[in-house]
């Protein structure tokens, strides 16, 4: 769990610092926004920087919680 919530928050942190890279990586759930050129939309950054600060707290919370149930 501890190694899973470093991942998140490292992904995390570079998903709320560059979310234009990742509106432009070719995955089926972005095709929309490329086809309808809504990865320059203000609006759609700050969403995928909301996102990546909601993972982050998320990551965050599960180091905490790793390392409460193995210092016990």
């Amino acid at each position: 769990m501890l190694i899973v919530g470093i991942i998140i928050s490292i992904i995390a942190i570079l998903l709320a610092i560059f979310p234009k890279f990742f509106l432009n990586l070719k995955s089926p759930d972005t095709a929309f926004l490329q086809t309808k050129k809504l990865q320059n939309n203000k609006k759609v950054i700050l969403v995928a920087r909301i996102w990546g600060i909601i993972f982050f707290i998320i990551g965050i919370c599960l180091i905490i919680i790793a390392t409460r149930i193995f210092s016990v």
